[in-house]
């Protein structure tokens, strides 16, 4: 059955490979016709002979026969070819150099400059291609560089829309975001990660703009405001065929080398795009190789003792966020709603709650990299006595000097974390360049650089870290680039990483295993580490500190120790009694209410609790409770806080959740080494 299947694939492959294989031949062929005609032409394309005008081919008449003054059709359409590919060379790059920069730079502006942009480009592409082709050669006088200056100007909108669109696409990726928080300019970001990820289409797209430049420089010189007579061109020589329609020689062959030529380019370009495309090399050949050469390390089976717990923690905070705001400008709505944390050195931080209580956007307003519609209008970042007004104006490039080198960043979804561009090794070594701690230039320099990114795969459970190297972002599973995020993450030895939900993308048999390494790494660099996360077991477990958010807003902190045993809000006890569990006899209660945060939490008047809150009065629906000191250590926001009586009774179900939490997790842990 396998053989038979091998057999259907590869008679399916064969016809495309052949059309590729013959269309690179034309291509070539076109091109060597093009350089040498002189010494391919039996004649030459512009002696006259008017006793034997109008041949047929043939019969001592030539290939292609004769013209209307006795010229060798064949060498004439072999010397037409020349003009031909010079022109659409020409314009074509012109057009694309033009595109590619208008559209970087309309799509990388923030300001009202990229609109502008945008728009005309609009208005150009408003009026038909070939409207304007026919009004801008009427104006020019007929010559080859008229041709050139109509095939520009009709391209290149079309190319700077493209790469304009393309731009706003990748702007919103994870792995620009971790790019600006190494560190990186526009310009190093766009020429580093950017333009190899528009390439592809921009090539692409460019391939049929060459056919169409091709169609359009002979329908030029058919209408006579091209290549002129004497000169043999294609275009022209269709023209001058009108004239003769018995004679169907001095048409055909003129139109069919340019229909093989169109073809030939078309189908090389689709060649050179997939090649030129690491994830096509991929799913070619790359599956089996990721599987049986990149296999990652096992790591020691232990628990996730001693996370936070086992080492003394400094007072000092490393980094300080106060009184973050976050609207959404589109409803006016408060996503974030004035909060604050901090994190000391070496300390864990959790910050947990339900999707769309605003943990995420906290953490991005601190970084300054919140997406498109989300506006930071009142906020405060403090980290090593650097004080940033996160509304200011100047705050994108006061955080330049905290991204990577004081705060690292990993993401949920490794595979949209990395550049798929860009090779583990150059991308694991970017934070290190941008802040110049790679060690500058030279031959050394490289080596000591090579042996660092194979010692820092090697650390993060690589077995063979010299290979992973060299290899691109789609030839290594989920847990495997979560590693290379965590990685990059801590290159440059930030002082605190903010880690949001990194093993949500993940199956259940990687999280433990991320988790640990995240966290060995952090204990081995001295790095304080803000974890997002819904797994409240793992937060029991590593975390020193906890922030309860619901609504965009802090409605319990401390302890975790003290939070976990004796939570004193409401909303912290539905938060931690709420799972979901197979034993009956052993069902933990459902979370009130439904729906999803965001949507309920639309006014920030009162508790955003209040809707699903069995305790809640008029108090809790009109008035905005303030966390309130319980001891040193914990705070609530609430009107009607549980009783430490009330809480001491819930311990028991929220002890017996986590240790279940624990179990499934060591067990999950258990099976997936087996």
């Amino acid at each position: 059955m396998e053989s038979r299947l091998r057999i259907r694939l590869r008679q399916a492959r064969r016809p495309r490979r052949t059309l590729t294989t013959i269309a690179y031949a034309g291509v070539l062929l076109f091109v060597v016709c093009g350089i040498f005609y002189p010494w391919i032409v039996p004649h030459d394309p512009l002696q006259q002979n008017l006793l034997s005008n109008l041949r047929p081919p043939g019969s001592g008449n030539g290939i292609f026969g004769t013209d209307e003054l006795g010229r060798d059709e064949f060498s004439r359409v072999i010397a037409g070819i020349r003009p031909v590919l010079e022109i659409v060379a020409a314009s074509v790059a012109i057009g694309a150099a033009i595109g590619l920069i208008y559209g970087l730079i309309a799509g990388m502006s923030e300001t009202w400059i990229g609109t502008v942009l945008a728009r005309f480009v609009d208005m150009v592409l408003s009026v038909p291609g070939i409207v304007l082709a026919i009004l801008i050669a009427f104006v020019l006088r007929p010559s080859v560089g008229t041709s050139i200056v109509v095939i520009t100007v009709v391209t290149w909108p079309g190319l700077a829309r493209l790469v304009r669109a393309e731009v706003l696409q990748i702007r919103r990726s994870q792995y620009i975001e971790l790019g600006v928080t190494a560190g990186l300019g526009k310009v190093r970001l766009t020429v580093y990660h950017v333009v190899p990820n528009i390439m592809n289409t921009f090539i692409a797209f460019l391939v049929l703009d060459v056919a169409f430049a091709i169609q359009l420089e002979a329908g030029l010189s058919f209408l006579g405001y091209g290549v002129q007579q004497p000169t043999a061109e294609l275009g022209s020589m269709l023209a001058s065929s009108l004239t003769y329609l018995n004679q169907w020689w001095l048409a055909v062959f003129p139109g069919l080398a340019l229909t093989v030529l169109i073809l030939s380019v078309t189908y090389v370009g689709q060649d050179v795009r997939d090649r030129l495309d690491p994830r096509v090399a991929t799913r070619r050949y790359g599956a089996r190789l990721a599987r049986s050469r990149w296999a990652l390390a096992e790591v020691p089976d232990d628990d996730f003792g001693g996370g936070a717990g086992g080492r003394e923690a400094e007072r000092d905070a490393v980094l300080r966020v106060r009184n973050v705001t976050v609207q959404d400008s589109a409803t006016g709505r408060c996503v974030v709603n004035d909060v604050s944390f901090a994190v000391r050195a070496g300390g864990t931080l959790a910050i947990v709650g339900e999707s769309g209580s605003g943990k995420t956007s906290a953490c991005l307003a601190a970084l300054g990299l919140l997406s498109a519609g989300l506006e930071t209008t009142a906020g405060v970042v403090e980290s090593n006595g650097t004080i940033i007004d996160l509304p200011g104006l100047s705050a994108s490039m006061r955080l330049r000097a905290l991204r990577g080198r004081v705060i690292g960043l990993v993401l949920q979804d490794p595979l949209s974390s990395l550049d798929p561009l860009r090779k583990i090794g150059f991308q694991l070594d970017e934070t290190r360049r941008t802040h110049g701690l790679s060690g500058g230039w030279g031959s050394d320099a490289r080596a000591r650089r090579q042996a660092w990114k194979i010692e820092k795969l090697g650390s993060l459970g690589f077995v063979q870290p010299s290979q992973t190297v060299a290899s691109f972002p789609s030839a290594l599973s989920g847990g495997m680039r979560q590693r290379v995020c965590i990685g990059i993450a801590s290159s440059a030895r930030p002082r605190v990483i903010v880690a949001d939900e990194p093993t949500t993308a993940l199956d259940a048999s990687l999280r433990g295993r991320i988790l640990r390494l995240l966290l060995e790494m952090c204990r081995k660099e001295g790095t304080a580490l803000v974890l997002v996360t819904h797994d409240l077991s793992v937060v029991k477990s590593v975390a020193e500190d906890v922030e309860v958010m619901y609504g965009g807003r802090i409605l319990e902190e401390g302890k975790t120790s003290e939070v976990f045993s004796q939570p004193r809000s409401p909303y912290t006890e539905a938060l931690l009694t709420s799972s979901i569990s197979l034993d009956q006899a052993d069902r933990t209660v459902a979370m009130p209410g439904a729906g999803d945060v965001g949507a309920e939490v639309v006014s920030m008047q009162g508790c955003p609790f209040a809707a699903r809150c069995s305790r809640a009065d008029d108090t809790c629906r009109e008035e905005s409770p303030r966390l309130e000191p319980i001891s040193d250590t914990h705070r609530v926001a609430c009107w009607h806080m549980l009783s430490p009586s009330d809480a001491a009774r819930g311990s028991g179900s929220v002890n017996k959740l986590t240790i279940r939490a624990e179990l499934m997790e060591r067990e999950t842990d258990r099976v997936s080494h087996e």
